[in-house]
């Protein structure tokens, strides 16, 4: 079949203003893919345009389509293009087209000569975290929320806990977005991994589901990982022994995140049991944004509410009154759903002195009658 050049007849592009000339590109979107049609590179630029100028004019799901016609038909994915398009298709609710799109675009980027690539817009990082962009969203995003109640509550130095570190890939990740999370918020923040070194110790009993997990398991090699910390600090030995030794350091630098990936239901609740009501408020910002490995199974782990991580949740909030951990329910407003969003918890401290202390941006919020 012959080739078809998809651009506007010349008396239209020469005549009428682009809101004819977007009319008769939009015609031709429908039968783009029932037409065997080559490369054409002016077919390219002008859907380019198209899309440009339909963005401009916030219509999202037009600009994706044009974008998308301009692609094909350049026979590449430039990454300006593709960035674009991840735009485009963010704003219109398909984010996990818009994902791809980003994925895309950094990696395209990426395979470029070092002179000849193009510098790309940075997402702001909530975007980056929401549409899981970067390595460990699900650290980056309780970190970040701690520092910005931290900033609100005029709290200038954080801590962040890391209970089983394993290789160390999660403290890593934990390091490097506190940096950058420190540069955003000006609220200082220090990072604390605690870890046996040596792997699991051996099951208690059937709650720390040994059907699954083996003695011995994500062991650490220490001189390794002590070499790609830059600040972090290692605590080792038995997390429910070393943690309480080591909670009057929080005072003046309250624990403001954690991720919990011991495994275990019993060093899980080891630890959870010098959190609760008796705890020192002064050792917790007012809620803790909480990271739990293993509450989401994959096939065969068969993790359940009487077992595991699960069941030290549930009988942590049992236990006490005024302080309980529930699921962090902003993920229910994205049009996204990662597995990682249900293993996102908040340990609020209804008694903390700061819990009622008014944070949002605006003084008042308002909801004035339309129409």
């Amino acid at each position: 079949m012959s080739a078809r050049r998809l651009r506007p007849p010349a008396r239209i592009r020469a005549t009428r203003p682009w809101r004819a000339a977007a009319a008769a590109y939009r015609s031709r979107f429908d039968d783009t893919t029932a037409v065997g049609y080559q490369l054409d590179g002016e077919g390219a630029e002008s859907f380019h345009r198209q899309g440009r100028m339909m963005e401009k004019r916030e219509q999202w799901l037009g600009a994706a389509a044009a974008y998308r016609h301009a692609i094909v038909l350049r026979g590449e994915e430039p990454p300006e293009w593709m960035h674009r398009l991840g735009r485009v298709l963010e704003r219109s609710g398909d984010w996990y087209g818009a994902r791809e799109a980003y994925r895309r675009a950094a990696a395209n980027r990426r395979a470029l000569p070092p002179g000849e690539r193009p510098k790309l817009p940075e997402l702001p990082l909530t975007e980056q975290i929401d549409l899981a962009l970067i390595r460990r969203p699900d650290y980056a995003h309780c970190i970040l929320k701690a520092a910005k109640l931290a900033a609100a509550l005029g709290i200038a130095r954080i801590s962040v806990i890391e209970f089983g570190v394993a290789g160390g890939n999660g403290l890593v990740a934990m390091e490097t977005h506190s940096a950058r999370i420190t540069g955003l918020t000006g609220v200082a923040i220090d990072v604390i991994g605690f870890d046996t070194g040596e792997g699991l110790f051996a099951p208690r009993d059937f709650r720390d589901m040994p059907y699954h997990f083996s003695p011995g398991s994500y062991a650490m090699d220490v001189d390794s990982l002590m070499k790609r910390l830059e600040h972090a600090e290692l605590v080792f030995g038995d997390a429910a022994e070393t943690f309480p030794d080591a909670l009057d350091r929080f005072g003046s630098a309250p624990i403001g995140a954690m991720s919990f990936d011991m495994d275990y239901y019993s060093a899980t609740a080891g630890v959870l049991g010098y959190m609760g009501d008796d705890a020192s408020a002064g050792c917790f910002l007012p809620r803790v944004s909480s990271y739990f490995d293993d509450v989401v199974g994959n096939k065969g782990q068969e993790y359940n509410e009487f077992t595991g991580e699960l069941l030290a949740i549930d009988e942590f909030n049992a236990a006490n009154s005024h302080v309980k951990l529930v699921e962090d329910r902003y993920f229910r407003s994205l049009p996204v759903n990662f597995t990682w969003h249900h293993s996102i918890y908040t340990m609020h401290r209804f008694e903390h002195p700061s819990y009622s202390t008014y944070v949002r941006n605006a003084a008042k919020v308002q909801l004035p009658l339309s129409g």
